[in-house]
């Protein structure tokens, strides 16, 4: 007999460690395949865990730096994740991607017809203005509406979810909490510790980021004219040395990463990362940028050449629907019935 159940703690302090991992043990003991019961994951579950302070809410500085920074290194926090957990538009949308989601321009072109035409294209910079910009109302319901895409206040954030990191608002006896949706579903005792134990940290260096007044966010006319931008030197850098992660738990990662590599999508986010390099640099000298700046990216003779070994050497399939429209990557399917779909 077969049937779909989801697990839910009670509310554990995350200092705790030695009360709430034993939990976690003792869940692998009790799911052991034997004879009478199994426990298995299909491509929908995931570990959604929600964070809170004990006895106090979250500052608007705490939740927008935590935005930034998971949005900054989520390129890099994929990689120890597996393959389907990354782009998966359906269950868990990258911030950057809602970032862009949330800049649109409508094309009448077509009599009839009206298209979603993506206008904003993502850089760091840009990402951590709109993240840190002022709102109607200072509040985390604008917040939210704000960094999962919705372009009207009035849409029914209930039912907008499905994002790497949520905000759930308070509601009754419930408090707000930051929820992370992006790792796929688990009972695995070391994978579970690690992975809390880094958004537990990544929080807590969001909090003291807030106590000191530092918002992830350049300076009024960084990057222009040879200035340094905060935001541009912060990205060179690993999300764990900034938090100051244990040396145990970087070894961990870098495990992972290893043993989920894939060469085609290294491949890909590469050249992704020269674009949205070249895009920092050409709004840096006054640029906007859209789709006028990535098509001429596009015809840059390094970005064609980019493309064509991804689709010689990793068999990346790119489509333009027209002549203005978006780059869209389109995988062959990679061996285990699933197909990725993104952009630049």
């Amino acid at each position: 007999m077969t049937g779909g159940a989801e697990l839910i703690s009670p509310v554990l302090i995350y200092d705790r460690q030695n009360v709430w991992y034993p939990m976690f043990q003792q869940i692998v003991s009790d799911f052991n395949h034997d004879d009478n019961q199994e426990i298995w994951f299909n491509d929908t579950e995931g570990l959604h865990v929600h964070m809170a302070l004990k006895d106090t809410e979250m500052g608007m500085l705490t939740l927008r730096n935590l935005l930034c920074l998971y949005g900054l290194y989520e390129n890099e926090i994929e990689l120890w994740l597996d393959m389907r957990q990354r782009d998966n538009i359906v269950f868990c949308k990258s911030l950057r991607r809602s970032f862009e989601d949330r800049h649109f321009v409508r094309d009448d072109t077509v009599p009839g017809v009206e298209r979603r035409v993506f206008e904003r294209r993502y850089t760091p910079q840009e990402f951590t203005e709109q993240i840190h910009a002022t709102f109607p109302e200072d509040t985390v319901r604008y917040l939210k509406a704000e960094a999962i895409g919705l372009c009207d206040i009035r849409e029914n954030m209930n039912n907008n979810n499905n994002h790497t990191v949520n905000l759930s608002l308070s509601r009754n006896n419930k408090p707000l909490t930051i929820e992370f949706r992006q790792h796929k579903g688990t009972v695995d005792s070391e994978t579970i510790y690690w992975w809390v134990t880094f958004l537990a940290k990544l929080l807590q260096y969001c909090v003291l980021l807030e106590q000191v007044g530092v918002r992830i966010l350049d300076s009024e006319g960084a990057g222009v004219d040879g200035d340094i931008s905060f935001v541009g030197e912060l990205t060179k850098r690993s999300i764990l040395d900034i938090i100051s992660f244990p040396e145990e738990g970087k070894s961990y990662f870098a495990r992972k990463k290893e043993e989920l590599r894939d060469e085609g999508f290294d491949a890909k986010r590469g050249l992704e990362k020269r674009i949205i390099d070249e895009r920092a640099r050409r709004r840096f000298t006054g640029q906007e940028t859209g789709r006028a700046m990535d098509r001429e990216i596009r015809r840059e003779p390094w970005c064609r050449d980019a493309l064509r070994e991804l689709l010689e050497n990793h068999q990346i399939e790119i489509e333009f629907k027209d002549p203005d429209a978006e780059i869209e990557w389109v995988e062959r399917d990679d061996g285990r019935g699933s197909k990725n779909a993104g952009k630049p």
